[in-house]
């Protein structure tokens, strides 16, 4: 289904907010925030925090997630050069990259024994020796994150700019790759200068959950646990094209 977001009046965005599809319905929630921004303000604004708390619990009630406390203060702090110009604040702010730590599930590739494994602070996993090539195919990415849980260890790797991702689920007990899925994350365009990119993943009943902020966007992402085919996608990025799900 493709939809021009800003093609839909406001009446239209209300009745997509009640569509089967949780995408769409965030998708059209947040379209309400983007119309509130002056098209063309004189200097960067911060959002109303309290429309974005209403679209905070729209999205994690409808989407049936919980957000990450930085996440959240992150889309709470958000601002916008313009219309169609939304950037996350908190940590995407530059007084907030030396925090970084306060994101859970920062994570490292290593060697132990001549074994691949993942690093997140003192744990360390085994993961397939071709992990990290099946996650690169995606673009260059230096960022790594990982959640790992008794069975499995869910490993993301991603770039600063925010360009779409990989995200692997291991089998802990066998030491296979169960799946890997493509996350859009927050930008398709071009990016120059100095970027920054948290990422996090969670799992949360059935799904794995991953949130991100990057320099130009943030993005949240739910995924089957048993095969990771996606079950909701939001950015604020969506807004400015025609979005097909």
């Amino acid at each position: 289904m493709a939809i021009c977001f800003k093609a839909v009046d406001t009446d239209g965005l209300r009745r997509l907010q009640m569509n089967p599809s949780d995408t769409i319905a965030v998708q059209s929630a947040w379209e309400d925030i983007e119309r509130s921004i002056p098209a063309n303000p004189k200097e960067m604004i911060h959002l109303d925090r309290a429309k974005l708390a209403r679209f905070l619990g729209f999205l994690e009630g409808r989407a049936r997630v919980q957000a990450p406390q930085w996440w959240a203060e992150a889309l709470l702090d958000a601002r916008a050069h313009r219309r169609g110009n939304v950037i996350a604040g908190g940590l995407n702010m530059a007084e907030g990259w030396q925090k970084a730590d306060a994101v859970p599930g920062l994570a490292t590739f290593d060697r132990e024994n001549g074994q691949l494994v993942v690093r997140v602070g003192t744990t360390s996993v085994p993961v397939p020796k071709n992990l990290r090539e099946k996650l690169d195919a995606g673009g260059p990415g230096d960022g790594v994150s990982a959640f790992i849980t008794s069975s499995r260890c869910y490993v993301a790797v991603f770039d600063d700019a925010g360009y779409p991702y990989r995200l692997a689920c291991v089998d802990r007990a066998s030491v296979k790759t169960r799946w890997v899925t493509d996350v859009w994350a927050s930008w398709l365009g071009a990016a120059t200068g100095v970027h920054h990119q948290w990422v996090e993943i969670t799992e949360q009943g059935n799904r794995v959950v991953v949130f991100g902020v990057a320099s130009t966007g943030f993005h949240a992402e739910a995924f089957r646990m048993e095969d990771g085919v996606n079950t909701f996608r939001f950015s604020n990025y969506y807004s400015m094209w025609a979005f097909s799900e």
